[in-house]
């Protein structure tokens, strides 16, 4: 299979757009993750080290409310 060239814009183009897709993905795990542990701190439980040690940002979302969790996600 052959692949098309692209010019440096459209590579530049593309570049960005899977860098804004890269960040979208990444603020929906940010979001699971908060949403886990509020669900665990609700019914008494607690996650898993494992949780905060994939990304480290579950005690950075703790304080947010759902809303900041999710901004930017349909930019």
């Amino acid at each position: 299979m052959s692949s098309i060239p692209l010019s440096a814009d459209a590579k530049a183009i593309l570049r960005q757009r899977q860098q804004e897709l890269d960040r979208q993905v990444q603020q929906l795990h940010e979001g699971i993750r908060y949403l886990q542990n509020e669900a665990a701190e609700r019914n008494g439980d607690t996650i898993g080290s494992h949780l905060d040690a994939d990304a480290g940002l579950t005690s950075a979302l703790s304080g947010q409310s759902l809303s900041k969790a999710f901004s930017g996600v349909n930019q």
